[in-house]
């Protein structure tokens, strides 16, 4: 509203100033896009101004609840889905606030604080996401956890951060600013995320799946992914061990649901109260996200990167009948396209029995993969839209076969949308 009266005001100004010097006024429309860049120029400064004083009075709202535990979440994948769980685990025992959806930035986490934190709440946890050095460290300064849980390092946001060195520089500002007694989490992901962990001082816990030998302080294995969603044994380093059942899909799930049950443990959770935790979880909507029925659809249209795509793979792989993918290739990698897509290509082969391709030009990098595989020809079909793509798999899938959607939406779901 801001912006769009400074914007008003500066037309109103040039329109005046082309009637007194008998300028044309159609050229109020050739000039009509600098005027709105000198309005948002003129407004910076105020909104910074703005801006400040929001980001103030939540640090200081969070500076006066001593007794709240404050949990900070960052990493390159997996952050979001991160939070949900641990909310979900956190919630058997503690009145828990976080920040909802992807609010992951300073200005997100202070609107949180400022319409939503209460006396009730006993664990605030902060989504914090990045895309140059220094961000993460303004919201740890905002939020002061005490406890700084990772996920993962990868290459998401490589275009503006340039290096995956600086990338996990920017992730390791949350755990810097852990005060002398917080405690640090890391998902094993055998890369940047497991470096960072090695070179941590602070007090710290690293979780993912493997079996006794992996040295975790928290670790899931014995995994079992179907129609039903997925079994797992959870067991800590503490000797404590529970069977555990969950909606979600995916070893990417139970991984960071292995990262949540260890920071839950340090919390006072007992494995059983993590367990029923990790039962009420709930799908995020479009992300591997299964309905079933005569034919069981998995809704990963949401993501569109390599590691949501290939995980996605995976899960389509243990499901029943015939299992047909549906994609537009991966719409979002921003550096080396096609050769991820070829990669991804190459994954298909053993994963899926047919394969429907939204938009022939897009997906020539997965079809050349395939054809370089040994895939059947004859079970590729390429269309032009997401209509066509549902017609062919109404006429591919019948009763007890599975048909994932990636980085394309289901039709019936579009309808819904």
């Amino acid at each position: 509203r801001r912006l769009m009266a400074m914007t008003g005001a500066l037309l109103l100004a040039l329109v005046l100033s082309m009637v007194l010097l008998s300028v044309p006024p159609y050229l109020t429309y050739a000039v009509l896009p600098y005027v709105v860049w000198l309005a948002g120029r003129i407004m910076d400064p105020v909104e910074a101004r703005i801006n400040a004083g929001f980001y103030e009075e939540a640090r200081r709202k969070l500076a006066g609840r001593k007794d709240l535990i404050r949990i900070g979440i960052t990493g390159s994948y997996g952050k979001t889905l991160t939070k949900f769980i641990l909310r979900g685990m956190l919630s058997q025992k503690y009145k828990v606030l976080a920040t909802p959806a992807s609010f992951n930035t300073a200005m997100g986490i202070s609107r949180v604080v400022n319409d939503s934190l209460s006396k009730e709440h006993q664990v605030f946890i902060a989504e914090m996401g990045a895309q140059h050095s220094g961000e993460i460290k303004e919201m740890a300064k905002l939020v002061r956890p005490q406890y700084g849980v990772v996920t993962c390092v990868g290459n998401a946001h490589l275009d503006s951060f340039n290096s995956m060195e600086a990338i996990a520089q920017a992730k390791n500002e949350l755990i810097e600013a852990l005060p002398a007694n917080g405690k640090a989490f890391f998902g094993s992901d055998r890369s940047y995320g497991d470096r960072l962990f090695a070179l941590c001082a602070a007090e710290k816990y690293r979780a993912g799946i493997g079996g006794a030998g992996t040295g975790f302080y928290m670790r899931a294995d014995h995994i079992e992914t179907g129609v039903h969603g997925t079994r797992f044994e959870l067991s800590c380093a503490d000797g404590g061990h529970v069977w555990a059942a969950t909606k979600l899909l995916g070893n990417f799930s139970v991984k960071n649901i292995a990262l949540s049950a260890a920071v839950a443990r340090q919390l006072g959770l007992s494995m059983e109260e993590i367990a029923r935790g990790i039962e009420k979880l709930k799908p995020t909507r479009h992300r591997l996200q299964l309905r079933t029925g005569a034919v069981n659809v998995i809704d990963n249209s949401l993501n569109t990167l390599p590691e949501g795509a290939l995980e996605a793979l995976e899960v389509l792989k243990e499901f029943p009948g015939r299992r047909v993918l549906v994609t537009a290739g991966l719409t979002e990698v921003e550096v080396n396209a096609e050769d991820a897509n070829y990669a991804y290509g190459l994954q298909i082969a053993g994963c899926a029995d047919h394969v429907v391709l939204i938009d022939p030009e897009g997906t020539r990098s997965v079809m050349r993969a395939l054809m370089s595989a040994g895939y059947p020809k004859s079970s590729v079909r390429m269309v032009t839209d997401l209509a066509d793509a549902a017609a062919l798999v109404k006429e591919i899938a019948g009763e007890g076969d599975s048909v994932l959607y990636e980085g394309v939406y289901p039709e019936e779901d579009e309808a819904e949308e």
